[in-house]
């Protein structure tokens, strides 16, 4: 578990304070401010808070709950509320401000643990390990649940089980332990590997938050039917990249190629639709991409995991399906959407060029700690079993050649992005023409 603390201080406010209610909630906001109430400081305060700053071009500082009287027992009141105006949570952009006596004060990451301590709430445990956790990641990573009903009472504390969902029905599940004295822990961790057939990385550009799309029927009809329900998904993927890029001011170019990149996913989509109702294969949707405006680093880490590494394999694979299909229409099909795919490659390649000259330092190790997991992670789909009728019908790769086809993209990963880092982000020049 993370041990750095986030730092905290009192700072001049750079917008007035103002109340947010929940439903308004920031872009990466990990609490909401109801569990608040329910907060009980090791130590008494007069007064406590959730502040952050939200994600407005103004970086207001906005209170999501709070509890108790501002400067209660404070002598000189002026004094000790202007205090508790400035009080800013640095370093992750929320926390929890407070009074107590004269003082105010904030604190954020792992200092909320021992401000809190002794934990003896189920809200006070899902804030010390959402919170403690936060300081090692992205603002658009994901984290344990922060919903105290998911917390369980035990003899030391509580304990979560936090599961997370991706494509092909692969699942971690890691149960979480918090103590009363605010430590936190990883009790166990289970891994249930992706459902054979499943090649979710082969099209499409997925989104945060994005549910498993379910598919019925053969082999052949539900591998078409959810690659029709990603394609499906990726015209919401880009058009979200493209509203974020222009939110953020980046260059026209890549903001109309991602627009144009949306329009070949709802062409990629009808014809995979087509091809799963041939096969008698069914699929759900997997709906809509959120439309808040993320930050920069959590933009880049999806583009990085869905575009960098997705796409540019998944255009590895339709190059390898145009080639091997037996089925002549899949095959003509696949050459379409193989050059679409690695245009929608290139695509990802330049706007890494572009955040990275943008992101600081750390924000940069954790979008490259992100591709490095993206790219494991192929190599454990790439292992799983395939259906004969995919490798000849379809053209997929067996296991073996799934492999080094894995290899292949690695190889392209490290001179693509040696290129980006080295050549391109500082100028902003396209990577590709």
């Amino acid at each position: 578990m993370p041990s750095a603390s986030a730092s905290a201080s009192v700072a001049a406010p750079s917008a007035p304070i103002r109340d947010l209610p929940n439903a308004q909630r920031g872009t990466g906001q990990r609490c909401t401010g109801a569990l608040v109430a329910n907060l009980r400081p090791g130590k008494p305060v007069d007064s406590v808070e959730l502040r952050l700053e939200h994600s407005t071009p103004a970086h207001e500082l906005v209170r999501t709950g709070a509890t108790g009287t501002v400067c209660a027992r404070a002598i000189d009141v002026a004094k000790c509320k202007a205090s508790y105006e400035a009080a800013k949570p640095v370093g992750l952009g929320e926390g929890l401000v407070y009074t107590r006596g004269e003082f105010a004060g904030a604190v954020a990451g792992t200092e909320i643990a021992p401000f809190l301590a002794p934990i003896d709430t189920p809200e006070e445990a899902a804030m010390t390990l959402v919170y403690a956790m936060a300081v090692d990641t992205s603002a658009g990573a994901a984290l344990p649940t922060c919903d105290p009903a998911a917390y369980h009472a035990t003899a030391d504390g509580y304990e979560v089980v936090d599961v997370a969902t991706q494509m092909c029905n692969e699942s971690t599940s890691t149960t979480y332990a918090v103590a009363r004295s605010g430590a936190t822990r990883v009790v166990k961790t289970d891994h249930t590997p992706p459902s054979p057939n499943c090649h979710h990385y082969v099209r499409g550009r997925g989104f945060e938050g994005m549910s498993e799309p379910e598919a019925s029927g053969c082999a052949l009809g539900a591998f078409f039917a959810r690659d029709a329900a990603l394609e499906a998904a990726s015209v919401h993927a880009f058009r979200r990249l493209s509203a974020e890029l222009a939110a953020h001011r980046a260059p026209r170019s890549l903001r109309a190629r991602a627009k144009r990149a949306a329009e070949d996913e709802v062409r990629h989509a009808r014809t995979m639709k087509r091809f799963a109702k041939r096969f008698g294969g069914k699929c759900n949707r997997v709906g809509a991409a959120s439309a808040n405006v993320r930050d920069l680093e959590a933009i880049a880490i999806e583009n990085v995991v869905e575009g960098c590494v997705g796409e540019t394999h998944a255009a590895l694979i339709a190059t390898f399906q145009a080639e091997r299909a037996k089925d002549p229409a899949v095959r003509a099909a696949m050459r379409t959407i193989a050059r679409d795919e690695t245009r929608h490659a290139a695509l990802a390649w330049d706007v890494a060029a572009w955040l990275d000259a943008r992101l600081p330092s750390d924000s940069r190790a954790r979008v490259e700690s992100a591709r490095r997991e993206a790219i494991t992670n192929l190599h454990a789909i790439a292992s799983a079993p395939v259906d004969a009728s995919l490798v000849s019908v379809a053209g997929m790769p067996t296991r073996d050649q799934a492999v080094v086809l894995v290899g292949s993209a690695e190889d392209i990963f490290r001179v693509v992005g040696r290129r980006a880092r080295k050549t391109l982000a500082p100028t902003g020049v396209p990577l590709f023409g």
